[in-house]
């Protein structure tokens, strides 16, 4: 037999031998559907992205689960490539509802964002303001500087944090403009609020108050219509992770090893807990838990209103979607886990390495896992038909009038948009020590 045929005959016996997750990539990185529905999974939809695989990147997926004016839900992909190119699908049918062109190609962008009227990115310097149904260019404007991160729609404006340390906040379009002149609307007066160092993630708005952590590790709170200062939570180090928000609290975690409980109005932490090791994936809050990553890998549950631990588990990088009953996270090696929301335990594992694109969803079910290249894929547990919508838990409110610890938090001083630093937390605490805090940190705020 020539050399040739015995070649040959060793590629055969090596693709013949392939192990599924060898198969699996030489499939192009689709997790094939008798490898889903092993782990009790349905793949929803693939998709390969309109956009160059040779030349364009995939730079920031935002999910956002929207309610719009008939009561009705739609679940929305927000794609920013590099090629300066935004695709906006939906969640649940892979539909592409629009493209549209932000500005130039290479320049830097940061995360989209929208709500049920508006997408907003931006590109370089600009910020860009599109409808949300049909993709038509509302507006573009330039910004004082560059964004550090994405932006946050809330309360009739867009805030985005910027590189100099400050948050500008930009007015929306309302009801009414078209009485007013197009100019003076569109360069209505610009808010800004500076806090102790650069945001690096995106701020979030609650019911009236725009918050926003720090590299100078500050949780930083202003009021969302004129941008006065409401607060200021100090901890040790940066805030790199992106802040959660569950009524009435927000919880912010620290390179210092903690995670705070804080009350949204006031910023009086309610309880401290104590992860061992820094904290810079964003806390998860899917219904009456807390789920937090620290970056050695350890996955914490924890009780939304007492920080207590739950359970642990080791080997966890990253969060991706949780069922009712079912939690799918990413380990240190890349694979996707299957785990009981319940006990922590691991219930499979599926081979992902080859997609590292994993779409952080703390609001449905769906599971959205693809790579930088364009190819996106979601997946579903078998039974759920429809998008299991997560629900907030209900809010707390014994406590609510008590003086909490007056250490960790002040009122900023509302006419000063500069704004001052706080007092440290508590420098007794071990910020890396093996136990929560939790417990003692409640009897504070009873």
């Amino acid at each position: 037999m020539s050399r040739i045929a015995f070649g040959l005959l060793g590629i055969w016996s090596v693709l013949a031998t392939a192990t599924p997750a060898t198969a699996q990539r030489l499939q192009g990185g689709i997790i094939p559907e008798n490898v889903a529905q092993r782990h009790g999974l349905h793949r929803n939809w693939v998709l390969q992205l309109a956009m160059d695989p040779g030349r364009g990147r995939i730079e920031y997926v935002t999910l956002k689960l929207l309610k719009l004016k008939d009561e009705t839900w739609q679940g929305l992909l927000l794609i920013q490539t590099d090629q300066a190119s935004l695709h906006v699908l939906d969640a649940e049918t892979r539909r592409t509802l629009w493209v549209a062109q932000v500005g130039q190609r290479k320049y830097p962008t940061s995360a989209p964002t929208c709500n049920s009227e508006f997408v907003v990115s931006t590109n370089g310097g600009t910020l860009f303001l599109f409808d949300r149904r049909d993709g038509r260019l509302i507006w573009e404007r330039p910004l004082e500087s560059v964004p550090s991160a994405g932006a946050v729609i809330g309360g009739g404006r867009v805030y985005v944090p910027l590189v100099t340390g400050m948050v500008a906040g930009y007015r929306l379009p309302q009801p009414g403009d078209d009485k007013v002149p197009a100019e003076q609307v569109k360069f209505d007066k610009v808010l800004h609020y500076r806090g102790n160092g650069v945001a690096d993630s995106p701020p979030i708005y609650t019911e009236n108050s725009v918050v926003w952590g720090t590299i100078g590790g500050d949780v930083c709170a202003v009021t969302g219509e004129d941008m006065f200062g409401k607060f200021r939570f100090r901890t040790r180090k940066a805030i790199c992770a992106p802040l959660a928000y569950s009524p009435p609290f927000i919880y912010a975690a620290s390179r210092d090893g903690y995670v705070y409980g804080l009350r949204d109005e006031r910023g009086r932490k309610r309880w401290q807990f104590a992860a061992g090791n820094p904290v810079v994936e964003q806390p998860v809050v899917i219904d009456d838990a807390l789920y937090v990553i620290s970056e050695t890998g350890d996955l914490f549950k924890l009780k939304l209103d007492s920080g207590l631990e739950e359970w642990s588990v080791r080997g966890i990088s990253r969060f991706v979607s949780g069922s009712e009953t079912k939690l799918y996270m990413v380990d240190m090696t890349g694979r996707l886990l299957v785990l009981d929301s319940r006990t922590g335990a691991r219930l499979g594992a599926i081979a992902t390495e080859y997609l590292p694109l994993e779409i952080i969803n703390t609001q449905t079910d769906r599971i959205y896992l693809g790579s930088p290249s364009g190819m996106i894929q979601c997946l579903r547990e078998r039974e759920l038909v429809e998008p299991f919508r997560h629900t907030l838990a209900e809010p707390v409110t014994d406590g609510e009038d008590d003086e909490g610890d007056k250490k960790a938090a002040k009122p900023a001083d509302a006419g000063d948009k500069e704004g001052k630093p706080d007092v440290p937390a508590d420098d007794d605490d071990n910020p890396f020590a093996d136990k929560p805090a939790a417990d003692d940190e409640m009897k504070d705020d009873e």
